[in-house]
């Protein structure tokens, strides 16, 4: 398992709830292109929103499903991408004494071939790739946070 994490100056409640907006992903999350649809009782478990992923020309449509839901804390995804599997995905929310949130993602290859990969010999290479993709993502993530907080 991968863990990257920052802090975030928004109160709790606004990052988990910029974190449980699938209409934001492609704003933050790097490799989201687009939302293309959000079942209507997200994010209760077992809901999906539907994306497409990708670099570049390459694109894989698929889908991210809650696995668990703990607002305003906890939220575990299991994030599709296709031939290529699965990763669970989980982001943790905690309160900060300034009343900003520290958020950590914990990610883990899951099924299929990403799964493969997370094994003794390349687990060092996937993991400092999982690691600098979140790094950036948390980022973009803050400020938009942060963002929505002052609005």
């Amino acid at each position: 398992m991968t863990t990257t994490a920052i802090g975030i100056d928004a109160p709790p409640e606004v990052v988990f709830a910029t974190v449980a907006d699938p209409e934001t992903y492609p704003r933050w999350l790097v490799g989201a292109k687009h939302i293309r649809g959000v079942e209507p009782h997200w994010p209760a478990p077992g809901s999906s929103f539907h994306h497409a992923v990708g670099f570049g020309p390459f694109t894989i449509r698929d889908r991210t499903t809650v696995l668990v839901n703990e607002a305003p804390k906890v939220l575990v995804l299991l994030a599709r991408v296709g031939a290529l599997g699965a990763a669970r995905v989980r982001f943790t929310v905690t309160e900060q004494a300034d009343g900003g949130a520290h958020l950590a993602i914990e990610e883990e290859p899951a099924t299929g071939a990403v799964r493969a990969l997370w094994n003794p010999l390349t687990r060092p290479l996937v993991a400092a790739g999982l690691w600098g993709r979140n790094a950036v993502s948390l980022q973009a993530l803050r400020a938009l946070a942060e963002d929505r907080a002052r609005a």
